[in-house]
């Protein structure tokens, strides 16, 4: 599936961006959460055992698909003629980080709506493999802020409370760099992601096996009204 969701001119604008924009978002998988935020919005549903192209459920599994396709390494080196410095490996940290972090978007959104739906991966494992680029990208480093959208997603999935002390670092860190009010809100909306995790796995533990946690954090956020954090 061709992603068209921006025209010529606007895709020209955000590959020219990629390289000076703090934060080096790849355009590519910009277009990709785009049109999964149309595509989770709708509200056609498939019949059970039917497999439709049209169909949100189908589409969204087709973008994972071509995020997982997506080449950290392949874009960093394209983009090093446009990049103020050479900085091929933090870039490519950068954008493994965005990759693995647009992967578990789509994935909550998948799962919050087709539970049913078996991942190729684990979304826990796209949480500690972004966490593992992050981490190359210490507090020195020019593209540190870069890194701050794959840490809100990431942060907002896991329910591991060592990888969320982690998160909350990163974000204190990054408030040090930027002490702007989108750093300490992301935050505070983490802090109230996870205390609602914590209640609700109490709750679950409470009623016994048959019962299952719902992740839905991208639901949310949106009812809420704080999804200018995601999409």
């Amino acid at each position: 599936m061709p992603i068209t969701a921006l025209d010529n001119t606007g895709n020209s604008l955000l590959q020219d961006a990629e390289g000076n924009h703090c934060s080096s978002f790849p355009t590519v998988l910009l277009q990709v959460i785009w049109k999964a935020a149309q595509l989770s919005r709708t509200e056609q549903y498939p019949e059970r055992g039917v497999e439709d192209s049209s169909y949100p459920a189908t589409q969204l599994r087709l973008l994972l698909r071509i995020t997982q396709s997506f080449d950290p390494l392949a874009w960093a080196t394209d983009l090093q003629p446009r990049s103020p410095t050479p900085d091929l490996a933090h870039r490519t940290h950068v954008a493994h980080a965005h990759r693995e972090a647009v992967c578990i978007y789509l994935a909550r959104l998948i799962l919050s709506r087709y539970v049913d739906t078996q991942l190729a991966l684990s979304v826990a494992a796209w949480v500690s493999e972004a966490i593992a680029h992050m981490a190359c990208i210490r507090q020195s480093d020019a593209l540190f802020t870069a890194t701050t959208w794959p840490a809100f997603i990431a942060g907002a999935e896991t329910s591991s409370p060592q990888e969320q002390a982690w998160i909350a670092q990163r974000f204190s860190e990054l408030w040090e760099i930027e002490p702007w009010g989108t750093i300490s809100g992301a935050l505070d909306v983490l802090r109230g992601i996870w205390s609602d995790k914590r209640q609700s796995a109490a709750f679950v533990g409470q009623l016994g096996n048959t019962f299952t946690f719902n992740n839905d954090w991208i639901r949310k956020l949106r009812q809420t009204g704080v999804d200018w954090l995601i999409i």
